[in-house]
């Protein structure tokens, strides 16, 4: 099956949608949605989102969370989870943010970013935690860190691909932003390579590569980020992109 063309991918505005969150149970203020759509159902449901509060833009609140659905517009949180995964006390000490969520083999993957300015020279880290059932989930593993002065990694978009796991990221601390991909192993937990940077072509006139997705089809990966669409067709070649319009 062909990729779609990502220039031609657009849907109508959506109606506000409320989620519940740990500070409001019946619509809470979110951001960094991620979906995961799972035909055959895992845990009674077929769409799970993981998500971050971000009441009155507080990053005390910014903590990793799971919800469940059967239409993805109706969600409520799994019988027997209390959310957050994660738990950081907010500026000026740690903050989560951009939670990514994946499903493989019967297995929900939930990603996200911890920034700790008490950890000098590891300030900015990546973190994941399983679940088999989207109730019980593993104690929180490292999977990276780097120095906030070298690199910030934003936005981590994951895939597992050729029975290997790669994520594609932001790299905030060169200017323009630098889009990078970081090869893995068979595991999350496994090692993971240094971040190579990602051609992404010509973007618009003073535009900064942002917040960025991806998935995985059998044709190869794809994905967006604020400004652009890419393509990638295996797991070596240079993604290519498609800027948005500005108009």
């Amino acid at each position: 099956m062909a990729l779609p063309d990502p220039r031609t991918i657009s849907g109508p505005v959506g109606v506000h949608m409320p989620v519940p969150t740990p500070q409001d149970g019946t619509d809470g203020q979110a951001t960094h949605p991620s979906v995961v759509y799972i035909p055959e159902t895992f845990g009674g449901f077929t769409y799970w989102m993981a998500m971050t509060p971000y009441l009155d833009g507080d990053d005390e609140y910014e903590d990793p969370c799971i919800l469940c659905s059967n239409d993805g517009i109706a969600w409520g949180i799994p019988a027997g989870l209390t959310n957050p995964i994660d738990d950081q006390p907010g500026s000026p000490g740690a903050y989560n943010s951009d939670t990514d969520l994946v499903f493989v083999d019967g297995v929900l993957y939930l990603f996200w970013r911890t920034f700790d300015p008490a950890a000098v020279g590891a300030e900015e880290k990546l973190y994941y935690s399983s679940s088999v059932d989207g109730v019980v989930w593993s104690a929180k593993t490292l999977i990276y860190s780097s120095d906030m002065a070298v690199r910030r990694l934003l936005s981590p978009a994951f895939v597992f691909e050729g029975g290997a796991w790669v994520f594609w990221a932001v790299d905030v601390v060169p200017s323009p932003n630098q889009p990078v991909r970081v090869q893995g192993s068979s595991t999350p937990a496994g090692a993971w390579g240094t971040p190579v940077g990602v051609d992404m072509g010509a973007l618009p006139r003073a535009k900064n590569p942002g917040t960025s997705m991806s998935c995985r089809s059998t044709a190869g990966t794809w994905g967006c980020s604020t400004t652009a669409t890419w393509t990638c067709r295996d797991r070596t070649a240079c993604c290519t992109s498609s800027p948005r319009p500005t108009a």
